[in-house]
């Protein structure tokens, strides 16, 4: 993202502000974790390319969880 400014850091300040939000990641360059494993803040991370099944089951199961 424009300005040094990663997905994580976005996701992090949104959940410090609302814990109760849900977020799923998507990244076109999952083997790059500079910002550490998105499972260990509790975030899910989807790779692309990904199909709109994937998309699906992964969105229900972050709102289930």
């Amino acid at each position: 993202m424009p300005g040094g400014t990663s997905g994580y850091d976005i996701a992090g300040r949104v959940l410090a502000r609302r814990p109760q939000i849900k977020i799923v990641l998507t990244s076109g360059f999952p083997e790059n974790r500079a910002n550490g494993d998105p499972n260990s803040r509790g975030l899910r991370l989807l790779s692309k390319p990904y199909r709109r099944d994937d998309l699906g089951r992964i969105i229900r199961e972050v709102l289930d969880s």
